[in-house]
């Protein structure tokens, strides 16, 4: 099952802080820092956002280009803070 699709994984060393590192990905309007086939994402719906967590609905647009064609992905953002901090 789902032989067919295409899956692209990828690893890198990040050099920043955990939560500067959080703060990035849940920033909406920075996503093409961190991914080169991203058109855009945008946040529909928040659901919370404080400093210490963010629950979202979010569309994202991206061209992969082994695709040819641009595909929107709807999801659901959730990320908080554990207990200890994140520096």
């Amino acid at each position: 099952y789902g032989h067919d699709l295409p899956a692209i994984r990828c690893e890198a060393i990040v050099n920043m802080s955990p939560s500067s590192l959080a703060k990035l990905l849940v920033d909406s309007s920075r996503v093409k820092e961190y991914n080169k086939m991203s058109i855009g994402r945008d946040d529909i719906l928040v659901l919370h956002e404080d400093d210490k967590w963010v629950t979202k609905i979010c569309v994202a647009k991206t061209k992969p280009p082994m695709l040819g064609k641009i595909l929107v992905l709807k999801n659901l953002l959730h990320m908080e803070e554990l207990p200890g901090g994140g520096e």
